[in-house]
C-alpha cells in the first residue's frame, strides 16, 4: 500500500527527479502511444487530430483520447490497485495530458491556468520514476480530501505508460459513484486487466 504520510502536493518534491520531453521527442511519444492504444478511425479522433494547440479560442469543444481508446485494450481498474501498481513498479513511465487550444487571456481553464503555473505547454511529457508518479497522482488527485485545483501537480486527466509501450493508465476526472457530495472510485482505465 502506498504511504500516504509523505504526501506533497509541492511541485517542487517532485523537480529534479522529472525529465521535460517537449517538441518533436514529446510528439514522437505521444504518435507512439496513439498508434498502439487509440483508434485512430473514430469520430472522436478526428476531431482530437485537428486541435491546434497554438490556436487562441474562447471556447471549445472537450474530447479526450481516453474516449478513443480501444476496446480491447480497455480495462476499469480501480484507482488504488493502479496507484499501487504503479508504486510496486520500478521503472520509468511516461506522464501526458490532452491536447487543448488555449483560451483568450482571462478565460483561462482549470487545466491551463495548472499548465500555466507549472510551466508546462499541452504538448510536455513528463518522464518520471513509476514510484513518483504514483505519488505525483495522488497528490493530485487524493479521493478523501478535496484539493483546490491551483494546488495539484498535475491535470486530473492524464495518461501514464512506459517506455516500451507495454501497459498504460487513464486517470480520469469522472467517479464511478458519488455519497453526497463526496465523489468515491475514481474512473481509471488500463491495458492491464486487474482482479
Amino acid at each position: 500500500m502506498i504511504n500516504r504520510e509523505n504526501r506533497t502536493n509541492d511541485l517542487s518534491f517532485f523537480q529534479g527527479q522529472i525529465k521535460y520531453s517537449k517538441g518533436q521527442k514529446a510528439k514522437k511519444i505521444r504518435q507512439e502511444f496513439i498508434a498502439k492504444y487509440i483508434d485512430a478511425e473514430t469520430e472522436c479522433y478526428n476531431h482530437i487530430k485537428n486541435i491546434d494547440p497554438h490556436a487562441v479560442v474562447s471556447n471549445q469543444t472537450y474530447v479526450y483520447l481516453r474516449d478513443t481508446l480501444k476496446e480491447k485494450k480497455r480495462h476499469l481498474v480501480s484507482y488504488e490497485k493502479a496507484l499501487e501498481w504503479l508504486h510496486n513498479k520500478n521503472n520509468t513511465v511516461y506522464i501526458m495530458w490532452d491536447i487543448s487550444s488555449r483560451f483568450k487571456k482571462g478565460f483561462e481553464n482549470e487545466d491551463e491556468k495548472l499548465l500555466i503555473k507549472h510551466k508546462y505547454t499541452c504538448e510536455t511529457i513528463l518522464e518520471i520514476s513509476s514510484p513518483l508518479a504514483a505519488k505525483m497522482i495522488e497528490a493530485s488527485n487524493d479521493e478523501s480530501k478535496y484539493i483546490c485545483y491551483s494546488d495539484r501537480v498535475l491535470p486530473e486527466d492524464i495518461y501514464v505508460f512506459d517506455r516500451e509501450m507495454s501497459f498504460y493508465f487513464s486517470f480520469t476526472h469522472g467517479f464511478l459513484e458519488w455519497e453526497g457530495n463526496v465523489p468515491k472510485n475514481r474512473i481509471v482505465y488500463s491495458s492491464i486487466e486487474m482482479a
